[in-house]
């Protein structure tokens, strides 16, 4: 059906348009604009818990290295008196001691080079396989078959056995002559060390000849185990728990576990930022603010102003935090320990006024790294008591980020139907719902648009025919006369 035409009042002197987008208008102030006003109120406040639970994941990463089923919180270094001859990574949690490691031979790959006396004039040059079929290798155990015939030249045979070879080789076409006169071989070294793993054979050679150097195992020993320890590979992972010693050359070097007290401030440092990071969230979004700009004074609510789920967050931490602690003493009770809460190892809470700017206060966490006012800092607690600082860290590390039936308070938040999912799910049933009830109304609202415009337009028409009635009444009544 085509549109209507509307001609606003030309009978009336009524501007209609304008009295019914006036109606539709307060209609939509009092019908729509509050249920849009909650949607994206809502709206809001599942952006912001996500991003609450985006960083409660992270600060649960990072304490869970710390927990009882992680490495600790105390990093380890392993110094060597000759890195030349030997070093070594270590796992936190790692005793400290030192060990003497002399090492007799370091594990090789091997190396082939083919063919074994004469040499290729260019990499164009046919090797001369013959008779045609699979020149056959053992790389490691494994068989590598190079499809090749007469015609065949170096450079098709070494892109053929990097294919074959899947990695466990590489084939290289050496000059080992001059600029002037190149002269070329193939070199094909085995990319994993050990007799067995690093090996390379020509079992099937169909006229190629080759030399090689065997591959070796590595041979050490370690002061008090007394006896030779055979290794593949010069990383070794599996002789002393969270050691990995790795092996350089012939000779003793002297390797030393200790704490790593650089490391260990990066990382604790690491988890006060994840851990302000919510807390600053929390206090950015948990915001109420007087309005006094016009006579009448209303409060403006920050987007978790209005949910009690942050606050149950921050208040579950701070609890955690000051319920930790660890105490020593001997049979007759006197204390052995000094580092007995976060407070005592420089770890404390920042209770001034939350500053937005700069992230402080607000229950934010403050790290006092070096002794100030005759209290010790965190450098010094790690020298004198680092078994101190690992046990509070991985007590708070299990409370908030680690239990057998997965209720960590974290944990708690973050997980499907945690406190935070069911806020988020009502959320989005209750956005889902309004925007239904605001499709429904807007219908509702065309519906009346549609009613009004064609009473007006009624309205209009009987106007103009009544006017024209009393036009033509008066032009009789003038003819009368």
């Amino acid at each position: 059906m085509a549109e209507t035409i509307n001609f606003s009042g030309i009978a009336s002197g009524i501007d209609t348009n304008a009295l019914i987008d006036s109606i539709l208008a307060s209609q939509r102030a009092t019908r729509v604009v509050p249920l849009e006003d909650k949607v994206s109120e809502l709206n809001e406040t599942t952006t912001v818990l996500k991003s609450v639970q985006t960083k409660l994941l992270a600060l649960q990463a990072k304490l869970r290295n710390f927990s009882s089923l992680g490495t600790g919180a105390v990093a380890k270094t392993g110094v060597s008196s000759d890195e030349t001859i030997a070093t070594a990574t270590i796992t936190n949690g790692t005793p400290n001691g030192s060990f003497a490691v002399t090492v007799t031979q370091v594990a090789t790959n091997a190396k082939m080079v083919i063919p074994s006396v004469t040499t290729y004039a260019a990499s164009t040059t046919a090797m001369g396989v013959t008779p045609d079929g699979n020149v056959v290798f053992s790389v490691g155990g494994t068989t590598v078959n190079v499809a090749a015939t007469a015609t065949t030249t170096l450079a098709q045979f070494s892109d053929a056995f990097n294919t074959a070879a899947g990695g466990k080789a590489t084939a290289v076409i050496t000059n080992v002559g001059s600029t002037a006169v190149p002269a070329y071989k193939l070199l094909i070294s085995t990319a994993n060390t050990g007799a067995i793993t690093g090996a390379v054979t020509l079992a099937t050679p169909l006229g190629l000849t080759e030399t090689h150097t065997t591959s070796t195992d590595a041979t050490f020993s370690i002061s008090g185990v007394g006896t030779t320890i055979t290794r593949a590979s010069n990383t070794v992972t599996d002789v002393i728990p969270g050691v990995t010693f790795n092996l350089k050359a012939a000779g003793t070097a002297t390797i030393t576990v200790q704490n790593d007290a650089s490391a260990t401030t990066t990382s604790v440092k690491e988890f006060i930022t994840l851990y302000n990071d919510v807390i600053a969230t929390i206090n950015d979004n948990n915001t109420v603010q007087r309005d006094e700009s016009n006579s009448k004074v209303k409060n403006i609510f920050g987007t978790l102003a209005k949910t009690s789920t942050d606050d149950a967050v921050m208040s579950g931490l701070r609890s955690a935090l000051s319920s930790i602690s660890y105490s020593l003493t001997d049979s007759g009770g006197t204390p052995l320990n000094n580092v007995v809460n976060f407070s005592s190892m420089g770890i404390t809470t920042d209770a001034n006024s939350y500053d937005a700017e700069a992230k402080t206060g607000g229950g934010t966490l403050k790290l006092r790294e070096k002794d100030e006012n005759n209290l010790p800092g965190f450098l010094s607690a790690l020298a004198s008591e680092p078994d101190s600082i690992n046990k509070l860290l991985t007590r708070f590390a299990d409370l908030v980020s680690l239990t057998s039936d997965g209720s960590d308070l974290i944990n708690d938040y973050v997980k499907s139907g945690g406190a935070i999912d069911i806020v988020l799910k009502s959320n989005s049933n209750q956005v889902r719902d309004m925007n239904l009830r605001i499709s429904t109304i807007e219908s509702q609202l065309s519906n009346q648009e549609r009613s009004l415009r064609s009473r007006y337009a009624a309205f209009e028409a009987l106007t103009g025919r009544l006017q024209q009635q009393q036009s033509s009444l008066t032009s009789a009544l003038k003819g009368l006369g």
